[in-house]
């Protein structure tokens, strides 16, 4: 049975890419050019970036999804 290879090389990519940090300014400001209402935390909003940053660049980086 052989294991499963994985790119270890872009994996680092991912892991140590500069993700942007968001402030709660930077996240005040976006909301409010998103007519309606929105029911959600600023971690809650910070939380969504992040699965969405790490998704986007494994997609961009062609790797296997983590689930």
């Amino acid at each position: 049975m052989s294991a499963t290879p994985t790119n270890t090389a872009a994996a680092y990519v991912i892991n140590s890419a500069e993700e942007p940090e968001l402030t709660d300014d930077d996240i005040r400001d976006a909301m409010t050019h998103v007519p309606g209402y929105l029911d959600i935390s600023f971690d809650d909003f910070r939380l969504i970036y992040h699965l969405a940053w790490r998704h986007a660049m494994t997609r961009l980086l062609d790797l296997p999804e983590d689930k």
